[in-house]
Order: structure tokens, then C-alpha cells, then sequence
């Protein structure tokens, strides 16, 4: 073969991958998902690794290399070429590649179901780039405890560190071996470790002795986890939530089935509590709940199945924390973005220490919650109905327009002027409307206060 046409097909296929690498960086940007390797350092840093064991050369498929140890910055998370430094490196090898000269195996590392590359990052970038499967690799398992596949992002490496901490904590692993209590989102280890805390407490009362730590954590794990799981599992009920696990259902349940008790003073029961939870939150539940979050969140009940939209994560977080939609019925909360949901709990909580402050005690956050509904977040999205403040913002929602009112009122607060509800909405509706002169900063006023916040 000619080497000089392998030179430049080697140049070329250079090019290409930089090329493709710019677009996957962009097209990753606009879907939000991550573009990096993943470092082999920090996944170590954050799971309990077990030991190691050399598993010599194997067949390894490319898609699961998602790391790095030491060039996770030089490519992207498909090895694309990130950096120009790495060209003559690349394109040698992928000449090499054309004129059929062997290459050694690369050396990876393996953790979970994913590996990592000790040494070949280029050979497996130019790999990939041919279109290869898989490459030939020595391998070195990592034992970890938790489970790693290749979607891995940091952010599920943070809840992979909580789930192998649980884990070594509760010694469950070992405790029970069948065990796959895998979370979505942060903080719910510690929520599971009270629960277990909580069970331990009770369950000495009950025995009128010391429960030790093991007799705790399987205990709860036999009589209060697994009970939920089974009903979750026997109604499918996990298709009514994509996106989120059979843990995740059980701390909302849970949650769902102590809102219960307290209010009708009796407990339900896992079974009750999860199906009331369904139909009230789940994707698919009674009579279209699933347009429950999409259409509004007091009319599931009532809300008919058109074409169904699965309710954000954000939304269904936001009514499992607050209970706005049995607290306040009547109340319409619906967000453009879905982010902004941490807003407005943001604006609860805020609510609520001042209530606190005023009254110098304790206030409930669904005092808190009522109370924010009837003194603030009505009176003010009242108002902006009343000056057909949707019209002046198309696209917008009223909950949109809260927010945005409430940073009106902020702003000119700082500058001295304290407005009430009516005053602030007919002031910000002639300044920022899309008749008004400044129609642009307001999105961009709001951009600044979410990164602020």
C-alpha cells in the first residue's frame, strides 16, 4: 500500500475525528449529558475498592471504555481527539492501522461492568474511529460493591460514593447478597440509614432489649423494604415513574404513608399508602394522573388523557415534598422550566423561617406551605391574571411570572422601594412586557439570579 495515500487517508481520518469531536461537544451541551472521560482516580477516590485481580488478555467491547487513568482531558467521552498535541501520535497509529502492522493489546482497568484505559488511549480512539467493536486488552479488575455500567456521569459517581458507603455502614451486601437498593438522587442513603435507625429504636422497645446493628439492618430490610418492593413489583408499578428506581418509590412512599398517618391518625399500611401514592403521582395512575404535573397539579384526578407527557423529575419531586396539591387544591403551579421548581421550595422555606421568626416557634412545613399558598403565591398570580399578564408574556406561565414578579419585588426592595403584590405585578408588567422596552432583560435577570442562586 502506498504510503503516501496511507499518510494522507491518516490525516484525513484525523480531521474527520476532530470534526466530530466539536459536533458531539455541542450536540452533548444542548442534551445535557456528559461529554467526559470518566477519571479512574476519582471513581477510585469515591467507591470502597476491594482489592484487584489480574484477569489477563480478553476481547473488551469498545462502548464500555468510558475512562481514563491518566488522559481523561485529551478525549471525549466517545475518544474523540480533544486536544491538536495528540495528532502525530494518532495519525501513526492509524496509518499503522491501514498498513496492517500488529499493534499490542492495550491495558485497561476494569470497575463494575465499565473499564478504564491504563495505556492505549490512542489505539482505542483510532479503534473506534474504524469502527471497531472490540479491541484486544490485558485487565486488571477493581472489586467494588456497587454496581457501574456505561452511562456512568460524575453525578452518579457521587451516588454510587452514598450507595458504597451505605453499603459498608449497613454491611447489607453481605447481610443480605440479593440486595439492589439503587437511588437517582443524592441524599437518600442517609434518609435510608434513618429509616433503619428509626426501625432499630422500635424495634428494642418491642423486644425490651438491645438490637444490634446487624439485627436492625436485616430486620428492616426483611419486614419494611422489602414489603414495599413486592407491592411495587407485583403492580409494575415502576413503569408508572421512568426514569427513577424501586428505591426511589420506596422513600416516597414512605414519606407518602407517614403524610397519611399523620393526618388520618391511622396507618394504612405499605399497600394502601403505595397505590394512593399511584394514583395521586404516577405516570399512568387512575383516571390520567399522568397529566397530573403536565396540565396541573391539583386536577389529577379529573385531568383526561390526551397525549400523555411524563411529569418531570423536578415536578414530581416538588409535590411528594410539599404536598401543594392536597394542602393546596386549588393552587395551579406549573413551570416552563422544570428547574425552577428548586425555586420556588426555595421560596417555602424562606416563607417559613420567617414565619418562624414572627412567631418565634417551630412552624410545620405544611403550616408553612398553606400559608405561603394564601399570603403570597395567590394574591400575587391573582394579580398577574387580572392585568393579562400572559398575553404580555406568550410561552410564559403564571408560576413563570411569580417568580419573576417576586425577583421584581427583590430588586426594587434593594433599591428602597417596598412593594406590595399589586403594586410590584402592575409595575413589572409595564416595564418588562412585551410591549415594554426592556421585554429582553427580564430572561436574562433571570438567568442571573438561578446561577446566583
Amino acid at each position: 500500500m502506498n504510503e503516501q495515500w496511507t499518510a494522507a487517508q491518516a490525516r484525513e481520518d484525523w480531521q474527520k475525528a476532530r470534526r466530530q469531536a466539536f459536533w458531539s461537544s455541542v450536540v452533548d451541551v444542548l442534551r445535557r449529558r456528559p461529554s467526559e472521560l470518566m477519571p479512574l482516580d476519582e471513581v477510585k477516590a469515591r467507591l470502597n475498592v476491594r482489592g484487584s485481580n489480574y484477569r489477563g488478555l480478553q476481547h473488551v467491547p469498545l462502548e464500555k471504555i468510558v475512562g481514563s487513568e491518566g488522559r481523561y482531558a485529551d478525549f471525549d467521552r466517545r475518544f474523540l481527539p480533544r486536544e491538536e498535541k495528540l495528532r502525530s501520535r494518532w495519525q501513526n497509529i492509524d496509518a499503522a492501522r491501514y498498513l496492517e502492522v500488529p499493534l499490542p493489546p492495550v491495558d485497561l482497568y476494569k470497575v463494575g461492568d465499565i473499564y478504564f484505559v491504563k495505556d492505549g488511549n490512542h489505539r482505542v480512539s483510532v479503534a473506534r474511529q474504524l469502527g471497531q467493536a472490540d479491541i484486544d486488552a490485558y485487565v486488571t479488575e477493581y472489586m467494588v460493591d456497587v454496581p457501574l455500567d456505561a452511562s456512568l456521569s460524575m453525578r452518579d459517581l457521587i451516588i454510587k460514593e452514598e450507595y458504597s458507603d451505605f453499603l459498608e455502614w449497613t454491611h447489607l451486601a453481605e447481610l443480605r447478597p440479593q440486595q439492589c437498593i439503587e437511588l437517582s438522587s443524592l441524599g437518600g442513603y442517609l434518609e435510608l440509614i434513618q429509616h433503619i435507625n428509626t426501625h432499630r429504636y422500635y424495634l428494642g422497645l418491642e423486644r425490651s432489649q438491645e438490637v444490634t446493628p446487624e439485627e436492625a439492618v436485616t430486620s428492616w430490610y426483611d419486614h419494611v423494604y422489602m414489603p414495599v418492593i413486592d407491592v411495587i413489583r407485583k403492580g409494575d408499578i415502576l413503569n408508572h415513574f421512568p426514569g427513577r428506581t424501586e428505591a426511589d418509590l420506596y422513600l416516597w412512599i414512605m414519606s407518602h404513608r407517614n403524610y397519611l398517618r399523620e393526618f388520618g391518625g391511622v396507618d394504612p399500611g405499605a399497600e394502601a399508602a403505595t397505590l394512593d401514592y399511584v394514583s395521586r403521582y404516577g405516570y399512568r395512575g387512575v383516571r390520567g394522573a399522568v397529566n397530573a404535573a403536565t396540565q396541573s397539579l391539583w386536577d389529577a384526578a379529573h385531568a383526561v388523557v390526551g397525549s400523555i407527557t411524563p411529569p418531570s423529575l423536578e415536578v414530581l419531586d416538588f409535590i411528594e415534598w410539599s404536598h401543594i396539591d392536597l394542602l393546596c387544591p386549588q393552587t395551579d403551579v406549573r413551570l416552563s422550566d422544570p428547574r425552577d421548581f428548586a425555586r420556588l421550595r426555595q421560596h417555602i422555606l424562606a416563607h417559613r423561617y420567617y414565619m418562624g421568626q414572627e412567631q418565634q416557634r417551630e412552624v410545620p412545613l405544611q403550616e408553612a406551605v398553606e400559608h405561603w399558598c394564601s399570603t403570597l403565591y395567590t394574591p400575587i398570580t391573582q394579580a398577574l391574571q387580572a392585568q393579562d399578564a400572559l398575553e404580555q408574556f406568550p410561552g410564559q406561565t403564571l408560576s413563570d411570572l411569580f417568580l419573576w414578579t417576586t425577583d421584581h419585588i427583590y430588586f426594587r426592595k434593594l433599591e428602597g422601594v417596598v412593594l406590595e403584590p399589586e403594586a410590584a405585578v402592575r409595575e413589572f408588567v409595564e416595564r418588562y412586557s412585551k410591549e415594554g422596552a426592556l421585554a429582553g432583560l427580564i430572561r436574562r435577570a433571570r438567568q442571573l439570579v438561578r446561577r446566583k442562586g
